[in-house]
């Protein structure tokens, strides 16, 4: 689309990498926005189709709930979106002048939103980035939520390197923070955390720095929330300890069991019409007809299976079929013993390896063979993991792993750190449990370099900039270096203190050659 198809009436907001414009689309008589990639940045790959990715994902949300996406086109030479406009203000707009709201005004927006996160988790969407600023208010009344530019689809492969971190800090999940895999449940600890906001006037996760702000929510407990007891009802502090929660299993299972319970405890008409979620009461004639034809399919198949003789029995699979291994999930490992192994293969020869010996906790309850016993593995944020040079998994690693007992060592390898290994002992018949954390030895890097430049740390590429959040790096002292092909590369050290962060300011325009 040619550029004189859009008439800018604005610069609204503009980040590192977007700028987003108030457009009239005079074809079509209407208001939009129009969200664009920086031109300068056009050339980046893995940016460019990060965007259309947003675009994909937020064209296929459709509610009264969420900012719509009209369109993926071409403005001046770059990639944008063209979007709903809503005449109204953010959340955070209406923060920054009010401070607080009460409890009432938390539920609408709490409904509001649950209803949009409805729709997207439907279709395999998360928005990961749900924050006061991402939250409208349109004039008429309601509630939108927008900007899904984190948004990831389950269905779709991860474009950002491994381990990086993406999110608002103070709003981010324990998951986010430790770049644990993510489902819907992130997003209804993000919720909660603006919740809080609405109801104190105070961010739970504000911190000075970047580090601070992770720590804090690494560290969260539950029992932080009984501070508002003074300030909320009993049932909505209930509501907010079960979104917060920081296991994301034992947080709501969906959106629309979190607006059941909305339901539950509020008397507001006008709410509970926003929190209830309408249910088809028929289908077409087409549609039954197909689904009679499927039924019939099934019932035929499944009259048809020979295991299927005891009523008592899973009609899927026979109990006497599973083994024990199946049972838990396939991740139990049992070595090879024919010959030592070594580590040669996964460590890194210039970082020098960390040990430690765990000590075995309690048993499993099952008794196993004389010469086995039980590990299991943990990490932060997460790690591909070796039994010597074998590879086991990728955590999290559902359930436990099947060792021979005797003296065994644990490699955690994740690229963006030196591998951790860990020595422990596993006796017969008892369960051992290895935890790593790679953050508790690294700190933050963040970089702003003119016009822009390609980042190494120690000669190992990093990132480029703009950087939509900070680089995580050993601690240490660090070679960093900058490199533009239309100039001289620019070398400098950095002291790395761990959860803390370091800024370097850059231009290459000011350098003197």
């Amino acid at each position: 689309m040619r550029r004189n198809e859009f008439e800018i009436i604005e610069l609204l907001s503009e980040s590192l990498t977007t700028q987003v414009y108030k457009a009239r689309q005079p074809a079509l008589g209407r208001i939009i926005l129009l969200k664009t990639i920086r031109k300068h940045l056009v050339n980046n790959v893995e940016l460019v189709r990060r965007f259309e990715r947003e675009a994909r994902a937020c064209a296929m949300l459709k509610s009264e709930f969420i900012v719509q996406v009209y369109d993926l086109t071409e403005f001046d030479g770059a990639p944008a979106i063209v979007i709903e406009y809503v005449e109204g203000e953010s959340l955070e707009q209406l923060l920054s002048r009010e401070t607080r709201r009460d409890e009432h005004f938390a539920v609408m927006i709490a409904a509001g939103v649950l209803r949009a996160l409805v729709v997207a988790h439907g279709v395999g969407v998360i928005h990961r980035d749900i924050k006061p600023g991402n939250i409208l208010l349109p004039k008429e009344g309601g509630v939108k939520l927008t900007d899904f530019g984190l948004a990831s689809i389950t269905a779709a492969p991860l474009l950002t390197v491994e381990g990086a971190m993406m999110g608002t800090p103070a709003y981010m999940s324990p998951e986010q923070a430790s770049s644990a895999p993510l489902t819907p449940a992130t997003d209804f600890f993000s919720l909660g955390a603006t919740l809080v906001e609405i109801v104190t006037g105070r961010r739970l996760f504000d911190g000075a720095s970047y580090a601070e702000c992770i720590s804090k929510i690494l560290n969260f407990r539950l029992e932080r929330l009984d501070e508002l007891v003074d300030e909320i009802s009993p049932e909505f502090l209930a509501f907010l300890k079960r979104l917060m929660h920081p296991s994301p299993r034992s947080r709501y299972s969906s959106a629309r069991e979190a607006l059941g319970e909305l339901v539950r405890f509020v008397d507001d008409p006008s709410i509970r019409l926003v929190a209830t979620v309408k249910r088809r009461r028929w289908i077409g004639p087409a549609a039954a007809v197909v689904l009679l034809g499927v039924a019939v399919i099934l019932v035929v198949e499944w009259s048809g299976r020979k295991e299927i003789t005891d009523p008592r029995m899973d009609p899927v699979v026979k109990l006497d079929t599973i083994s024990r291994d199946d049972t838990l999930g396939g991740n139990i490992v049992t070595p090879d013993r024919k010959s030592p192994r070594n580590l040669s293969s996964v460590t890194r020869a210039s970082k020098p390896p960390i040990s430690t010996e765990v000590v075995p906790t309690d048993p499993p309850s099952e008794a196993v063979a004389p010469d086995s016993g039980y590990l299991f593995v943990s990490c932060t944020p997460w790690a591909k993991v070796y039994l010597d040079e074998e590879y086991i998994g990728t955590t999290p690693i559902a359930g436990t792993i099947r060792v021979r007992a005797g003296i065994q060592r644990v490699t955690f390898s994740n690229p963006s750190f030196p591998p951790l290994i860990k020595t422990v002992v596993v006796r017969a018949n008892e369960q051992v449990s290895v935890d790593a954390n790679f953050l508790e030895n690294v700190g933050y890097l963040f970089v702003s370099i003119t016009p822009w430049a390609d980042i190494y740390v120690d000669d190992q590429y990093r990132d480029t900039t703009p950087l939509s959040q900070p680089l995580l790096v050993t601690a240490g002292t660090r070679r960093i270096s900058f490199r533009n092909p239309a100039f001289a590369e620019y070398v400098t050290t950095a002291t790395i203190v761990p959860r803390e962060t370091v800024r370097i300011h850059y231009s290459f325009l000011s350098r003197k050659n």
